[in-house]
């Protein structure tokens, strides 16, 4: 289960955005897929907030019929939206895989040597966006 279920995860979304707008060069006219948990993943919620207040942003959400698992469906539901070297293939060449991490079997590790795969990035980038967000708060601005 994610930390505290739905409650929003805003330095995660933070993170987020950063790393978009760093990949794709911009934030406006985007298409964004969610997958997974969406109903349980306050990584995902609070990412689509943060995206609304953006321009002409698309946003899909894909995720498994049982959205709302309890802890003993969680198994039914897993394996069934793998980002994979298939799903690549399919992806647009300027599209870019984001993740919160740690990953379970959501992704295959095969995709990790592709360059649309951010999570990494994304990853190094929430030590920047986090320091910023500490400054912020005990020294201001």
């Amino acid at each position: 289960m994610n930390g505290h279920g739905p409650h929003p995860h805003p330095t995660q979304a933070l993170l987020d955005v950063y790393t978009i707008e760093r990949e794709m060069g911009k934030l406006d006219g985007i298409k964004v897929t969610l997958v997974g948990d969406l109903a349980n993943g306050r990584t995902v919620c609070s990412l689509a907030y943060l995206l609304s207040n953006y321009k002409d942003v698309k946003i899909y959400f894909v995720s498994p019929d049982v959205v709302k698992m309890k802890p003993d469906l969680y198994e039914e539901a897993r394996g069934k939206y793998i980002v994979d070297k298939g799903v690549l293939d399919a992806m647009q060449q300027h599209a870019v895989v984001t993740h919160p991490l740690p990953r379970l079997n959501e992704i295959t590790v095969d995709v990790d040597a592709d360059p649309r795969a951010a999570y990494f990035r994304q990853a190094k980038n929430g030590l920047s966006i986090r320091i910023a967000l500490l400054k912020l708060l005990l020294i201001g601005c």
